[in-house]
């Protein structure tokens, strides 16, 4: 049977900054099978002739960039899956790879862009012609940033006001901050000459790497390109500056102080520098003191270093971090299965933190609280030699042994997989009077790895999201992985729990500026803050992110229901059998809908294998592929018409 062979033409309009490229990948061998590394990257045009008009009617004067196209020629008539994404391409030094990518933003729709080559034939010149907009197709637009594939991520945080000069006279001033990024990989090849060139500690600045600065305040919570003199540190600001790099051993950061004055048009005075160096960065996290030359005042740096995980599969053929439905209404979450067994003043009968627990949850919400990772677990009595023997007790995760930890059941496995679990990842935080809540813990970096790996490897299709109280935590779950949405915990302010030190912790608008900056899906707040300023809602809302609530306030029907319908996306509460006593999981009773559909349209479910085709003996093992691909085709139409008109959550 002859094969069809011909080229299409991929033609997107993306606004990239230098150094950065457009690429394409999707579900076949020529579009890399979804591996950002294996993808096609697309051609910039110089001079791009945009049209009065694109396919989807947007005007010229709405359409900024460039074009980027790449003639891709196929074989056969399937039809092909495929995304748009932005990524800076390195090539490298590793004989495994010849090159490098790090992806900055791309297309993350539910439903991938899809392409038919019979469409295709009926009319060549339309596809050609066509000039897709980066992120925007279905009727939707979803973009969110990269991930960690094999670059590590530094930041370097500047707040609790650490510029102390040393003469009064100077403490009134207001600075500008210019991060630059140093590459000391070749500090021992240095002629005399060049180290002439660059003084003490200095090394010529990193040619690959991109710093972006971020600001926690209203329209600078995002990162983004810094300004010629760095950006402007006013009191009370928390300041980041972002980097990625394939060796943070490697890597130093040269720091240029200059005066800010509002009202000069003149170019800032510079009147200071200051370095980070490699060598220091000993962990994960750590605080600096920092000596500034030619100013005398020592301000304190604060960084942070998240690492790519390894043994992880990250596909681009879907992601929930950044998507959520809203139009179902608000999710309940059962509180550590069925709730409190110990403090609630009506007690679950069940055991919390259990399987039974967690099973018996899964039966009547959607969502069920699993503190898996908690600072103390609660361990069952199959840990203990007597077998009757009910008596619990606390003890640390870390201090558990392999074999003890073996030896608990899983709930992964154990729990229906149409529950869907918010894993929240515990990791001590320091309070506002210097306590830490737990010590000797594990680094950041390999204990959120070991979590991941954990998921990944269990969680097969169903439902994840992540959650923390610590900030870090949350940046370290959304860059080590592209799949699964991330929400920050917050207490907020109020008086019901200590505070912590950390800055961003302290507020309902801190949070907000965190998820932002981080690129999570939304925030999780005590609840009592909002009761007393429902205000908080509309500031989360409008920030275009997702909120969900905790705490005692809600165990009361009466708040729950006020919640719902001021616009809580997700509530968490105990006792989700007194509460919702409805049997079933929504997630199974959407199940059981799509079922009714496929069988009403009469739509095979297809085996990967196709060993499930009867056709007759004197077919060709192509027609009945044809055949299969056809079936499959018409049962994905089924489900996205089923998920547009009933609105299914997905995250």
């Amino acid at each position: 049977m002859m094969s069809i062979t011909f080229e299409l033409t991929f033609s997107v309009l993306a606004e990239t900054e230098p150094g950065e490229s457009v690429c394409v990948v999707g579900d076949c061998e020529r579009l890399g099978k979804w591996d950002p590394c294996r993808a096609v990257v697309l051609t910039m045009e110089s001079s791009p002739r945009l049209p009065r008009k694109t396919a989807d009617g947007a005007s010229e004067s709405s359409m900024k960039g460039h074009i980027w196209r790449k003639k891709i020629k196929f074989n056969g008539m399937q039809s092909y899956k495929y995304r748009f994404f932005i990524a800076r391409i390195h090539e490298a030094d590793s004989e495994e790879s010849d090159k490098v990518i790090n992806v900055i933003r791309w297309e993350t729709n539910i439903n991938p862009r899809e392409f038919s080559p019979k469409d295709y034939m009926n009319d060549p010149k339309k596809y050609d012609s066509f000039i897709c907009r980066f992120g925007d197709y279905g009727g939707t637009e979803h973009i969110t940033k990269g991930w960690l594939i094999d670059q590590s991520e530094l930041q370097i945080r500047l707040h609790s006001n650490p510029i102390h000069m040393w003469k009064p006279k100077h403490r009134k001033q207001t600075y500008r901050i210019k991060c630059t990024p140093l590459d000391y990989r070749y500090s021992d090849h240095l002629s005399d000459d060049e180290e002439d060139d660059y003084p003490s500690k200095t090394m010529p600045p990193s040619t690959f790497t991109k710093v972006y600065a971020a600001v926690m305040e209203e329209g600078k919570d995002t990162f983004r390109v810094q300004d010629k003199y760095g950006q402007v540190y006013n009191k009370d600001d928390y300041m980041i500056f972002s980097a990625r790099t394939l060796d943070p051993e490697y890597l130093g950061f040269h720091f240029d102080f200059y005066v800010h004055e509002t009202d000069s048009d003149a170019d800032p005075k510079h009147v200071g520098y200051c370095y980070l160096l490699p060598v220091e960065y000993k962990y994960s996290n750590d605080v600096k003191n920092i000596p500034i030359t030619g100013l005398k005042h020592r301000p304190i740096v604060d960084y942070l270093i998240a690492k790519p995980v390894t043994g992880i599969n990250m596909s681009m053929e879907v992601s929930y971090q950044k998507y959520w439905k809203l139009a179902r209404g608000p999710l309940d979450v059962g509180h550590r299965g069925m709730g409190s067994s110990y403090k609630h003043k009506k007690l679950a009968a069940i055991r919390e933190n259990t399987i039974e627990s967690l099973q018996s949850a899964g039966s009547h919400v959607i969502l069920c609280i699993y503190l898996r990772y908690e600072k103390y677990l609660f361990i069952l009595p199959s840990l203990k030699k007597k077998r009757h023997d009910l008596q619990l007790f606390q003890i640390s995760v870390k201090d558990l042994t392999l074999a003890e930890l073996q030896s608990m059941k899983r709930c992964f496995e154990a729990v229906d997989q149409h529950v869907g679990f918010n894993i929240e990842v515990k990791y001590p935080l320091q309070n506002e009077d210097g306590v830490y809540e737990e010590t000797n813990f594990f680094g950041r970096n390999k204990y959120v790895d070991t979590i991941l790996k954990t998921v990944f490897e269990s969680a097969g299709e169903r439902r994840i999201v992540f959650s923390s109280f610590d900030p870090d935590t949350c940046t370290l779950l959304r860059l080590k992985q592209n799949k699964y949405p991330v929400l920050f915990l917050t207490n907020g302010e109020t008086k019901f729990y200590k505070p912590y030190k950390d800055p961003r912790c302290k507020s309902v608008q801190k949070a907000i500026h965190v998820s932002k900056i981080t690129d999570l899906l939304g925030v999780d707040v005590f609840s009592e803050v909002l009761i007393e300023k429902p205000e908080c809602i509309k500031s989360v809302k409008d920030a275009g992110l997702i909120l969900f609530c905790w705490g005692e306030h809600n165990n009361d029907s009466n708040t729950i229901n006020s919640l719902k319908e001021n616009g809580i996306d997700g509530i968490i509460y105990d006792r989700i059998d007194h509460f919702k006593p409805t049997k079933t999981s929504i997630f199974s009773l959407e199940q059981q809908k799509k079922k009714e559909l496929l069988d009403k349209l009469n739509v095979v479910t297809v085996d990967p294998n196709f060993s499930n085709y009867s056709g007759t003996t004197t077919d060709s093992e192509a027609g009945k592929r044809e055949r299969e691909r056809e079936r499959e085709r018409k049962r994905e139409r089924a489900l996205i018409y089923y998920e547009c008109e009933h609105q299914k959550p997905q995250f």
